[in-house]
């Protein structure tokens, strides 16, 4: 818990992991989905795709297409395998308008990042 609370990406994205698939009755959506956005923002490529199942699937947050497909555009971007298929699932439930928001906020987001 330490290193992923002192910024450490690949810790907060296991610390998501665990929060996730515990089964021991620890599981914890909502922290799962924080410290998974952490390690997202941060580039993990797995934890962008993580985090875009997770908002396409409504688990630990409100279900949003458009972050779904956010982030998993970003995913794919940073060579995450197989995303594609993903996006296109996405894709499929959006109108128009929302995948242009969700493009706009992957560019967005890219161009932030140094």
């Amino acid at each position: 818990l330490a290193p992923a609370q002192a910024g450490d990406p690949l810790s907060q994205y296991l610390l998501a992991l665990a929060l996730l698939k515990a089964t021991d009755g620890t599981q914890d959506l909502p922290a799962a989905a924080a410290w998974m956005s952490r390690a997202a923002a941060a580039g993990i490529y797995t934890a962008q795709a993580n985090l875009a199942v997770m908002y396409f699937n409504g688990i630990g947050l409100p279900q949003d297409y458009v972050s779904a497909q956010a982030w998993a555009t970003l995913a794919a971007l940073s060579g995450g395998p197989k995303t594609g298929a993903l996006r296109h699932r996405v894709t499929a439930k959006m109108t128009p308008a929302q995948i242009n928001e969700s493009q706009e906020m992957a560019r967005s987001y890219r161009s932030s990042r140094p």
